[in-house]
């Protein structure tokens, strides 16, 4: 099963009380038995677009014109079934003016915490390097960082669902997570994550736990025979040794997450223009969850029901009107 992950805007808390911003990773989940006939149609797009769309031969999402973004959201709903589309938006509004926005310290000082109850010299040594990598980093990192693991998350979670059937049982005896790196390899951003994914997700796991089909996911499934153990699925585990970070140019999937996380941020940042709104909610016909779920909007920052229906009622309307005109969508 591959996993690929790009993100768009800069994760940075905007500095004036009202403004609207999001920070936005867009996870795109292809399993292997239709990876050929989606990479030859995403293939097949690129030869449409002009020069101007491209930066040294690699495509570029924020270089797509309006006509480009609505054939690639045509493309989107014809791709194979078993495509997965899982966006994540982490609301950076809620943050401004609360102590929540300092993110990097806080993050640190329960490392810290942690550090202080360990028994082993070993791991208490490694604990705190994290802690002190940890409080180097900026506010905008660590933002950045846990809407990946939100993302990556959220891919394992909804897979389980859409690929429980036979066709992909053999899918989950390997899995591959790519990254587009933001920092040259071995940077602090990506030693830390090692850590910080495997922690946040199994944390998150134990709050919400992964979603399994009673019948189904029995301990014979494939999913329990490779990362199962007594206790449930051993999410640290689907990560040892599956992550990568991979250059753009190099990744037919982490370009497609790329073009596909333009769509999200045309609908949700500036002017949202019914056709930005119509193609990103047909790329979530491909996605699974009732519309606001299927969205991915996550806090940090408190926030009023008030005015999250406000800022992203477009969104989950959108996503009805599309699943209820595209046959193939996953949920009508």
């Amino acid at each position: 099963m591959n996993f690929f992950f790009d993100e768009s805007g800069v994760f940075r808390v905007p500095a004036v009380a009202g403004t609207h911003d999001v920070g936005i990773v867009c996870g795109v989940v292809i399993p292997e038995p239709i990876e050929g006939a989606t990479f030859a149609a995403f293939n097949r797009f690129l030869k449409t677009l002009p020069s101007s769309a491209f930066i040294k031969g690699e495509v570029k999402g924020r270089l797509l014109e309006d006509d480009a973004r609505k054939r690639l959201a045509d493309m989107i709903v014809e791709l194979p079934a078993g495509i997965l589309f899982c966006p994540i938006m982490l609301d950076l509004t809620s943050l401004i003016g609360t102590p929540r926005a300092n993110v990097s310290a806080a993050v640190a000082a329960k490392l810290k915490a942690i550090q202080a109850t360990c028994k082993h010299a070993t791991l208490q040594t490694e604990i705190g390097q994290l802690a002190a990598d940890i409080s180097s980093m900026s506010n905008q990192q660590i933002l950045r960082l846990a809407a990946w693991a939100k993302c990556i998350g959220r891919c394992i979670d909804d897979s389980i669902i859409v690929h429980s059937g036979d066709l992909y049982h053999d899918c989950w005896s390997s899995l591959r997570f790519e990254i587009d790196p933001v920092q040259p390899s071995g940077g602090t951003e990506e030693e830390s994550f090692k850590v910080l994914l495997p922690a946040w997700v199994s944390a998150w796991s134990q709050d919400q736990p992964l979603t399994t089909i009673e019948g189904i996911h029995t301990a014979d499934h494939p999913l329990f025979e490779n990362w199962g153990r007594s206790e449930g699925i051993d999410v640290g585990a689907m990560f040892k040794s599956n992550v990568h970070y991979v250059a753009s140019d190099k990744s037919l999937g982490i370009q497609l997450a790329d073009v596909t996380a333009t769509l999200v941020r045309k609908a949700v940042i500036g002017l949202a223009t019914a056709p930005n709104l119509q193609n990103y909610g047909l790329m979530l016909t491909r996605a699974i969850g009732e519309p606001p779920d299927a969205a991915g909007l996550f806090f940090l920052g408190p926030h009023e029901v008030s005015d999250v229906d406000r800022r992203y009622k477009g969104l989950a309307d959108a996503i009805r009107a599309a699943r209820a005109s595209v046959a193939t969508s996953y949920c009508r």
